[in-house]
């Protein structure tokens, strides 16, 4: 009888025993399902924020490489015999190689295709304008983020700047640029097209 008890008094302690390890085991997958949806939300919201941050720092490399290849071409025209066809020879090759030393700016020098890396898959294409007058660098898939800064940081070393086909500075007008505006003509995502145009223009009164 006492042999009985003590077995039926082991089993029933038992039966608790695997009930509350099977609970625990249900209460960890209940748990590691919660973190992993936390998770989940998380990277939602935060790695746009995070893709926004990183194009943010790189627009002031960006805009020192563009504007350093700007003041050799200013150099370099200087000494063409006519200055209304001193770019007349611009061409997405010499761009490329120029730009090739870019830490920031991806440059290819067997295509010769340039990425500016403030926008997924955004390039950089160089070409002669106005007979040879000036030329542009365009800029298209650029990160809002991006967008107005960049401008704005060229501002003085570009004859013309224009955003999403709205005119942002002319020298020869003149439009003198204003942030405020950039800010306003830039479109949410990595929809902005940003072009800027340099050579020998006029700079009339008041123009800045």
């Amino acid at each position: 009888m006492t042999s009985q008890l003590i077995t039926h008094g082991t089993g029933a302690s038992s039966f608790p025993s695997r009930r509350r390890r099977q609970l625990a085991k249900g209460l960890s997958a209940i748990e590691l399902s919660v973190v992993l949806a936390i998770i989940v939300i998380l990277a939602i919201y935060t790695m746009p924020k995070i893709d926004s941050y990183l194009i943010d720092g790189k627009v002031p490399k960006v805009a020192e490489d563009l504007r350093r290849f700007m003041v050799r071409n200013r150099v370099n025209a200087s000494a063409a015999a006519d200055p209304n066809t001193a770019f007349a020879n611009a061409t997405q090759r010499s761009f490329a190689f120029a730009i090739s030393s870019s830490t920031t700016i991806s440059s290819n020098t067997t295509t010769y295709v340039v990425q500016h890396n403030l926008g997924s898959g955004g390039v950089v294409a160089y070409a002669a304008v106005d007979g040879g007058k000036g030329y542009t660098l365009t800029l298209d898939k650029v990160h809002q983020i991006a967008c107005a800064n960049l401008a704005g940081i060229l501002a003085r070393d570009a004859s013309k700047i224009s955003i999403n086909g709205q005119e942002q500075k002319n020298t020869e007008t003149p439009v003198n640029f204003s942030g405020t505006n950039a800010d306003a003509a830039c479109v949410d995502g990595e929809n902005n097209t940003v072009v800027f145009t340099a050579g020998n223009y006029e700079v009339n009164a008041g123009a800045r």
